[in-house]
């Protein structure tokens, strides 16, 4: 069992930092359900949900 198959983790604020983590961590294997960003922009958040 990896030591992050079991933990979440969580943005609060979702701009090109926290988009550019997110993006890391999912190219390397971390499940997508266990990533939360928070983001006030309505476009961002729609942008982060597509990709």
């Amino acid at each position: 069992m990896s030591a992050l198959e079991e933990k979440r983790i969580a943005f609060i604020g979702a701009g090109l930092m926290g988009g550019v983590l997110m993006e890391r961590l999912l190219d390397t294997g971390f499940p997508p359900g266990q990533i939360l960003a928070i983001e006030p922009r309505d476009e961002r958040r729609a942008y982060l949900a597509h990709e």
